[in-house]
Parts: structure tokens; sequence; C-alpha cells
């Protein structure tokens, strides 16, 4: 699978990454990709995906799992006073802006939901750890924005393979 795309959804490492110089200068022009725990398998147990996605990994029945390369979006409707009504930092509408403008794709499983960020170390904890020197409360700030001002947008028919 690591030959044809990193990601179980089979989307590259490097796509929809939040990279550091994106926060720096205030600006971030493309989707995201977060992971998800519970990605979902068709109800014959075969693969399904919804392009850009081109595979899954997907290991749950039912429509209340998420399929992989599913488009969510953050509600654009909400304003800089929402944003500062959830204790959002700089960062945290920086990226709540990017969410309503371009959404966030599932693009595999994980643990808790997570948007996935560039590696600045090569540990978890140290990659932790240079986000939170470069960005003071980053993670805490994003677990801010309500997974409930999220809508699934369209984008075209799921494939079963």
């Amino acid at each position: 699978w690591l030959t044809r795309g990193g990601r179980g959804s089979g989307f590259p490492e490097i796509a929809g990454l939040l990279r550091p110089e994106e926060l720096e200068s205030g600006e971030i022009q493309h989707a995201l990709v977060f992971t998800f725990s519970k990605n979902r398998r068709s109800d014959n147990d075969r693969h399904i995906f919804i392009p850009p996605a081109a595979r899954s990994d997907g290991k749950h029945i039912g429509p209340d799992f998420p399929i992989e390369g599913m488009r969510f979006q953050l509600n654009p409707s909400l304003t800089e006073k929402d944003f500062d009504a959830w204790g959002l930092t700089r960062e945290g509408k920086i990226v709540a802006r990017a969410l309503q403008r371009y959404g966030m794709f599932d693009g595999d499983n994980g643990g808790a939901m997570k948007l996935q960020v560039q590696l600045l170390a090569p540990y978890e904890e140290e990659n932790y750890r240079k986000w939170q020197e470069r960005f003071p409360g980053f993670y805490e700030t994003i677990e801010k924005i309500p997974t409930d001002q999220f809508r699934a947008i369209y984008t075209s028919d799921p494939i079963v393979k």
C-alpha cells in the first residue's frame, strides 16, 4: 500500500497536511485531511470509498460510519464571533476558516478524530512538543471546534470494490 499512496484511503502522505508555514502566513489554501477511528465497509463487507480516495481500509458496516474520501465542511455561516465564543486562538481561527472554505477529507483510520499535521520530529511526543512550542495551545484550540458544526459534502457516489 505504501507504494500506491501512504494512507489507507490512498491519499499521499503529503496531501492535506497542515503545515506550520501556513499558520505563520495566516492562511491555509487547501482542504485538510483527518483520520477517524471507525471508517465504513460496504453492507456486503467490501471496501467502499469516495474519490479522491482510491481505496479504503474501513472495517465497520453501517451508515453511522464515514466513508474514506468523504468531504466535510465546517458550517460556512459561522463568524469570528462564534470562533471567539469557542475560545479559538489565532491559529485555531486560521484552521476554522480553511475548514469553512475548503473542508477536510476523511483520509484514514486512526485513533480519535484528528487533523493531519506535518511532522516536525520523528516521534509522536516530540512532534507534539514542537507544534506546541511553535504555536502554544495549538492542539487544545483545535479541539474546541465542535464536530456538530460540520456537514458532509456530496462529491460523488461511493465506489465499492
